[in-house]
């Protein structure tokens, strides 16, 4: 087990808590290692520390679920216009397997990966780029299918703050703006990072960057304000899968291989009948079902992974510790 499963399944069984010293002796990791991972879990509200005398009471603050129980399946994805497949996942889940789809909405392509790592979901819709960034944590979970190609785009904000870029952290949008800053398609003296849509709403109205990288529907309300698209994050192949989807490997083989099979194949069905879940979609995010409708000549849907613009991706985000062909394990092999 990683440092992240074990620390939780020994206060899974100390339900009063240990001694922080106590976690530092009983596990194979370096103390400090586990003070970092500590403060995460303490910072995600997974652990309570209570400080007695010179030390630290560590105990669960929710139950954590390491087992996966077979009869529904918790999906974490972005919050954004993207997935609109989902309605024919989750009816081709319920109809094969009599397995529920249970969807989680993060704010941000960070906190959606990290809850798989942290056992939140079985399954994450995530940028690839943050699930390769994250993957060295723990490699608990395997990269198995492709997704929506598209939807991101670079625009200037008229009067903005010269030089500064604007985009969401360790994301596709985060690698566009890279590879438009190497490119020298725009002018990038600093970024500013936002962690939600209304965030990065706010910097544009407020004029805080004169660049902005953001997705559908985000553009909608940055076009409102007068932003200008000057590019489109699919130019660059490195950027061509947006979020791909992972599999935690708390789900048995044989089930990874069959909901793989069955995402796959719903975002075939879903080509054929685009707008068929659109308002249960709506329901699920808040996006108003007109913008849906808009989504789908933004993005284009491929469920199988490209490993030549994976192999492009990794080699530009120049990713040294742990060895590149490290990263290859991420991938389930099906």
């Amino acid at each position: 087990m990683d440092a992240y499963e074990s620390i939780l399944d020994i206060l899974s069984r100390h339900a009063d808590g240990v001694p922080q010293s106590f976690l530092y002796r009983a596990l194979p990791f370096s103390k400090s290692y586990i003070s970092i991972v500590l403060r995460e879990l303490e910072r995600r509200g997974v652990v309570h520390r209570v400080r007695i005398g010179n030390t630290y009471i560590v105990r669960l603050a929710k139950p954590f679920t390491k087992s996966f129980h077979g009869k529904r399946l918790v999906l974490g994805i972005v919050w954004s216009s993207e997935y609109l497949f989902l309605g024919h996942f989750a009816k081709m889940l319920r109809d094969s397997l009599s397995m529920d789809l249970d969807v989680k909405v993060y704010p941000n392509a960070v906190s959606a990966t990290l809850s798989i790592l942290m056992g939140d979901v079985d399954a994450v819709l995530s940028p690839l780029a943050t699930q390769l960034y994250l993957y060295p944590i723990s490699k608990s979970f395997k990269i198995v299918g492709g997704g929506a190609i598209g939807g991101g785009f670079i625009y200037e904000i008229g009067d903005g703050a010269e030089g500064v870029v604007a985009s969401s952290e360790l994301s596709t949008m985060d690698l566009c703006r890279a590879v438009a800053s190497e490119r020298r398609l725009i002018n990038e003296e600093s970024v500013l990072y936002f962690n939600s849509s209304q965030q990065a709403i706010e910097i544009a109205r407020g004029r805080g960057a004169r660049n902005i990288v953001v997705w559908h529907p985000i553009t909608y309300e940055i076009e409102k304000m007068g932003g200008k698209r000057v590019g489109e994050c699919i130019e660059f192949e490195e950027t061509k899968h947006c979020c791909t989807l992972a599999i935690s490997d708390r789900v048995p083989p044989e089930m990874v291989e069959k909901i793989a099979t069955i995402y796959r194949q719903s975002i075939d069905v879903f080509k054929r009948e685009p707008s068929r879940f659109l308002d249960w979609y709506s329901t699920l995010t808040g996006i108003d079902t007109a913008l849906l409708r808009d989504a789908l000549k933004v993005y284009r849907y491929d469920g199988e992974l490209d490993h030549k613009s994976i192999d492009k991706l990794i080699r530009f985000m120049n990713i040294k510790i742990p060895h590149i062909q490290k990263l290859e394990n991420a991938f389930y092999k099906i």
